[in-house]
């Protein structure tokens, strides 16, 4: 409770850096729409120390059932995690599955560990998870994932913290619990955080 209310005084700062827009910062960022830029395209940058922000993005016309959540595609995607995280030594220390996005917050002892996870993970669930022409058995020409998988590095504990509890909001407002705003973590209320901080 006392680290929330010390985030949402800080995230209210007139001078605070935008949340969400330090997420993107191009040396410790890479992928999703960062490649539109020419900056945004050279290696991912990842770190065996720290954890990372990692976002996989669906174009969902292409999506069995449209959802994540949809109930058979949510156990298909939790078992997928669960099984290539083990086989990468991947640490998911925290995951919210969205209708057509999922969030990540996970580390790993080597970077070739997690470009191995990002890999064989993202290509698993394309192959399950997308819609297939019933008539003639191929499958739909369009991209499954929208981009490619967006990753962050984050740097220090409180910068932690708050990734913890965006991606704990996003959880919440899929549930129902928090209604979405356009302001995310910067228009929660008291209460809200109070319900975060207890998660």
């Amino acid at each position: 409770m006392k680290f929330a209310f010390k985030i949402r005084m800080k995230l209210n700062r007139s001078k605070q850096q935008n949340f969400l827009e330090s997420m993107t910062r191009l040396n410790l960022s890479y992928g999703g729409e960062l490649r539109k830029k020419r900056s945004g395209r050279g290696a991912r940058p990842l770190s065996s120390k720290c954890s990372h922000h990692i976002v996989f993005k669906i174009n969902r016309n292409v999506l069995s059932n449209k959802s994540f959540r949809h109930p058979r595609n949510f156990q298909v995607i939790q078992k997928l995690t669960t099984r290539y995280s083990k086989k990468f030594f991947v640490k998911i220390e925290q995951v919210s599955y969205q209708h057509d996005h999922i969030h990540f917050i996970a580390r790993s002892s080597r970077r070739s560990f997690m470009h191995s996870f990002f890999r064989v993970f993202a290509g698993q669930v394309a192959q399950l998870l997308k819609v297939t022409d019933t008539k003639t058995d191929i499958t739909n020409k369009v991209a499954f994932w929208k981009y490619r998988p967006f990753s962050r590095i984050i740097k220090g504990w409180k910068n932690f913290k708050m990734t913890q509890a965006y991606v704990q909001l996003n959880e919440l407002e899929i549930l129902g619990k928090i209604p979405y705003r356009k302001e995310r973590l910067k228009g929660l209320f008291l209460n809200e955080w109070s319900l975060l901080s207890s998660l």
